[in-house]
């Protein structure tokens, strides 16, 4: 996890830094991951819902999530974390160490196949 490189001939938005948390690895979902980084006061969010689960396609062509897997599955796996221009070092770190420690704290034991 790193500060996005500044370009002086482009002016980017630093507005989205999406990180995808694979269900099969984790025993806790989005929404849990979510809530442990608010506990370490790292605040996240989900940017991404996939059309077909909006409201009106839902209701309107009767969709389901299952209906197009690989768009939800992202929706599930997908966390945004805090990225702005103004983000120190230390800020960058705090969020490291906190996704560190919740990706080990609720990774799954692998199976030998």
């Amino acid at each position: 996890i790193s500060r996005p490189v500044r370009h002086a001939d482009r002016n980017n938005t630093f507005h989205l830094y999406p990180v995808r948390f694979l269900s099969e690895r984790l025993s806790i979902g989005r929404d849990e991951i979510i809530q442990e980084l608010g506990r370490c006061n790292i605040g996240t969010s989900v940017h991404f819902i996939p059309v077909h689960l909006h409201p009106y396609y839902r209701d309107s062509y009767g969709y389901a999530a299952e209906d197009i897997p690989n768009a939800a599955r992202l929706y599930r796996e997908l966390v945004s974390l805090p990225l702005y221009p103004a983000m120190t070092e230390e800020d960058v770190a705090s969020v490291h160490q906190a996704v560190r420690a919740i990706v080990t704290a609720f990774r799954r034991e692998s199976r030998p196949t």
